[in-house]
């Protein structure tokens, strides 16, 4: 994930090269560069306090960790994951687990280690199923993490163990999105087909599917709630023009009543992340397109 929001309203993007720069909202202008990558970033995720910035590349086989108010580098670590694939990353809200994809050529979805045995390279437990290069996701009290469990599956578990949990069996093939409701109860998950399914995660039960009855062939690639789980913002492709022309699209949703609020279509290339700032008033969205955009939400 290229970009995420600190509590004091700095942003934080992946260039789509080896470093990282952080943005001053108010001024437009970079800040301060992360270096020490060798090849593409490929991921990046960040602690719920802001006090732990991880990162991983595309050509590399280790994780860097970084201190984002000051720019320290906390330390790299070889990771579970092949040389030249996209890595699946996530991290506890209190930072104190890291989940790692293995890749899309591995047969597992990766580990979980305790921050505190990277350094000897002990993984806590391996996560179940398959699909690893996808990123898994802790809830966001930290109890539970959430994995790819095959290509129509979604597995949970319970965070410090590795207990699995449930099992939700989607019935469509999965797209890229997954996103908590804000009291971690609710999962969304996004399909290929545009359709995204709000399971409760205490029960393993499905709660409600969102589909516009028109997108039928969109691959849903990024979902993020607004900090009050009023809105869902699905951000999508055409999966049949993905490598031709591009029609990408991101999808605002009351989440309550199950409308459509609106649709944003202003790339030319395929979005790959979506987040809302800490209010709420603003989204950022982040296409192949090299661009990232934020958009103004309108309060209710």
């Amino acid at each position: 994930m290229p970009a995420f929001w600190t509590e004091d309203r700095l942003f934080i993007s992946n260039a789509l090269d080896n470093q990282i720069d952080l943005w001053n909202l108010e001024t437009g202008q970079v800040i301060k560069t992360l270096e020490g990558h060798q090849s593409l970033i490929t991921n990046l995720v960040l602690s719920d306090d802001g006090s732990t910035l991880v990162s991983a590349e595309e050509w590399g086989d280790t994780i860097h960790l970084w201190d984002p108010a000051t720019g320290e580098n906390l330390g790299v670590y070889r990771a579970y994951i092949y040389r030249g694939e996209a890595k699946g990353l996530a991290i506890s809200p209190d930072g104190q687990l890291i989940a790692e994809g293995e890749s899309a050529r591995g047969r597992n979805p990766g580990v979980v280690y305790r921050r505190d045995g990277l350094d000897n390279n002990r993984w806590l437990y391996q996560l179940p199923g398959e699909n690893g290069y996808r990123d898994p996701v802790f809830s966001p009290d930290g109890q539970k993490v959430v994995s790819f469990f095959g290509v129509t599956t979604i597995a949970i578990s319970r965070a410090e163990t590795g207990e699995l949990l449930h099992k939700l069996e989607v019935g469509e093939d999965l797209g890229e999105g997954l996103a908590f409701f804000p009291d971690g109860q609710t999962l969304a998950i996004g399909t290929q087909t545009g359709t995204v399914q709000l399971w409760d995660t205490d029960t393993g039960t499905l709660l409600d599917t969102l589909n516009n009855g028109v997108r039928n062939n969109y691959y849903v690639s990024s979902l993020v709630y607004s900090p009050n789980g009023q809105i869902l913002a699905m951000g999508m492709y055409d999966l049949k023009l993905r490598f031709g022309a591009l029609i990408p699209t991101v999808e605002l949703w009351d989440v309550e009543q199950g409308v459509l609020l609106g649709t944003i279509e202003d790339y030319q290339g395929n979005i790959i992340h979506l987040e809302f700032s800490p209010d709420g008033g603003l989204l950022a969205t982040a296409s192949l397109d090299g661009t990232m955009r934020l958009w103004g939400i309108p309060s209710e």
